[in-house]
């Protein structure tokens, strides 16, 4: 009988939050098997660094969040420095959490992301046929290069629900972005909550979209 195949660049992660310099040094010098376990394990997994002494809270969030957008609390999830301790983004790059920090939220449903979706395809509909029109030339140009962009995202099986113009005609985003300035309200009323200065919502189709962007992302960290 083999033994199971295990990427040995990841005998070198052995603790709950690496470093964001461990993750890279193995993210860049292993294989795309290697960033897709990373991404499982480090960058979905468990609870996350900002709610390690009170991980009560980040359930109580996902519970509240999961009711507002009627999905599974396990659906709910975090990413980004606030999950690790540090961050990966590339202007960022090692910077430990605080509480300037963002709250990067996602969610993996292929009922929300269809319903998301469906509502960027009715506003897309709507600004290609001059039915809603940007308020002035700063909106306008947001418009467009968003009309362009999240069709991109959506081929590679996620969205993200701020990019469709917060107008009555399209409740769902409405829903999930008032849903996070209320979630960053209730956490500064929670004791012993961390204290995000915003949160934002990326929704994925499912899981194999997720780890897909994040070893995508991983990959990116190369150059830093």
């Amino acid at each position: 009988m083999m033994p199971f195949d295990v990427p040995t660049r990841l005998d070198t992660l052995t603790t709950r939050f690496p470093s964001a310099q461990s993750i890279k040094s193995v993210a860049v010098d292993g294989s795309e098997r290697t960033r897709n376990a990373i991404a499982r394990l480090w960058l979905s997994e468990g609870v996350p660094f900002s709610f390690k002494d009170n991980p009560g809270v980040y359930d109580a969030i996902r519970c509240w969040l999961a009711l507002r957008l009627e999905v599974n609390p396990k659906d709910v999830n975090l990413q980004g420095s606030t999950r690790i301790g540090q961050s990966l983004a590339p202007n960022k790059f090692g910077q430990e959490v605080n509480e300037a920090s963002d709250l990067d939220l996602f969610v993996v449903s292929e009922d929300l992301f269809g319903r998301t979706k469906d509502e960027y395809l009715n506003w897309s509909s709507d600004f290609e046929k001059n039915r809603v029109k940007p308020r002035n030339d700063r909106e306008a140009r947001f418009w467009m290069d968003n009309h362009k962009r999240v069709p991109k995202t959506l081929e590679r099986g996620f969205i993200d629900p701020h990019l469709i113009p917060l107008l009555e005609k399209y409740p769902l985003a409405i829903k999930i972005i008032d849903g996070t300035d209320m979630l960053v309200k209730k956490m500064s009323v929670t004791p012993g909550a961390f204290q995000p200065s915003k949160a934002s919502i990326r929704v994925y189709e499912d899981w194999n979209a997720f780890v897909r962007q994040a070893a995508i992302n991983l990959k990116s960290v190369e150059g830093q």
